[in-house]
């Protein structure tokens, strides 16, 4: 296995000090962010490199279908397919990624997509993806990753397992300014991944004749390293040739940013803080201007919810298995998130 500097899919890696990044700053259970669905046929800006470099964004628009944000979260992985995999990433209207953190490195056994309808599994059960070796800076080489395992889904009716193998490369391409709508973020840190697989459909007669499978899926993921942790754009392709299937060709564009108000917050959330944190028995919610407040367990579930809460919202955790949560609160479509530890 050769290792890379980086492979980030739509998974989302988070950015810390500096230009760079350790293990303390990738996605571990409990992380959470809503995102936007934005136009599908905006530019992906590919040429857009080097330092100083600004990405204009600033015409983007939501999608007609924008509704309710897309929620990215982080929970500890529970799908059996995936049995090295320590972390679980749940996207909504995206790619599932399956990895594990270490001190040096994060590795990726694989991920999830939509194939015509089918579910669609690729597991890196030869040889994983080294999907970080840490430190992570902007003018490190571009360095690619052998990749081996297989493609589970269906054609036709069939369920079939398909080797595949390929490579991964990815860079961090450019430094500067992104624009998103009417927000400006400094200080920008992209990341760009390219994941090439191929492989043969092996043939059932007389259902089908079988032939070549390739699957390319590429990334563009944007980190605000003043004003985020985790990426605040993301501009994502993957096309699926497979026998007896439809191409599948799927564009995602998410922002971080609300574009259908033109990235205006009209409800925005004054403050939150919670206290004590960590907590053992009552715990209390300081919020302004804030609709609803739920609480997640590190898989996900809601364990605590309120739709009319008070300015300081006193909540009973005594019966709370200890371990790691989130804090959300929520004004309509505007949502902000703390973490909690239980004791």
């Amino acid at each position: 296995m050769k290792k890379i500097f980086l492979l980030l899919s739509i998974s989302a890696y988070s950015i810390a000090n500096a230009q760079s990044i350790s293990v303390n700053d990738t996605l571990q259970t409990g992380n959470k962010i809503f995102y936007f669905e934005a136009d599908n046929t905006s530019s992906n800006l590919d040429a857009t490199i080097g330092a100083g470099v600004t990405w204009d964004y600033s015409t983007l628009s939501a999608t007609i279908q924008n509704g309710p944000a897309v929620k990215d979260s982080i929970i500890v992985n529970v799908n059996a397919d995936y049995p090295d995999a320590f972390h679980q990433e749940q996207f909504n209207g995206g790619i599932n990624v399956f990895f594990t953190n270490t001190p040096t490195e994060v590795t990726s056994y694989g991920f999830v997509f939509d194939l015509n309808g089918e579910v669609a599994s690729i597991k890196y059960d030869v040889d994983q993806m080294q999907s970080a070796i840490f430190p992570m800076a902007y003018g490190s080489s571009d360095y690619t990753d052998a990749i081996d395992g297989h493609l589970e889904t269906t054609v036709g009716i069939i369920p079939v397992n398909i080797t595949v193998s390929g490579t991964a490369t990815v860079k961090a391409d450019g430094t500067g300014t992104l624009i998103l709508g009417s927000t400006t973020f400094t200080n920008v840190l992209r990341i760009k991944t390219i994941e090439v697989l191929d492989g043969i459909v092996p043939a059932i007669q007389p259902i089908f004749a079988g032939g070549p499978v390739t699957i390319i899926r590429t990334s563009y993921a944007y980190y605000s390293l003043s004003d985020s942790n985790l990426p605040v754009f993301l501009h994502g392709e993957l096309t699926a040739v497979i026998p007896t299937q439809p191409d599948v060709i799927q564009l995602k564009v998410w922002s971080s940013v609300d574009l259908s108000t033109n990235g205006i917050d009209t409800d925005e959330i004054l403050s939150t803080s919670i206290f004590p944190n960590p907590a053992t028995e009552l715990l209390s919610i300081e919020s302004i201007n804030v609709t609803s407040i739920k609480i997640f367990n590190s898989v996900g579930q809601i364990v605590y919810s309120n739709s009319n809460p008070s300015t300081i919202q006193s909540v009973d955790v005594s019966t709370f298995e200890t371990g790691f949560y989130i804090v959300e609160v929520k004004n309509n479509e505007i949502i902000t998130t703390e973490k909690l530890i239980i004791k």
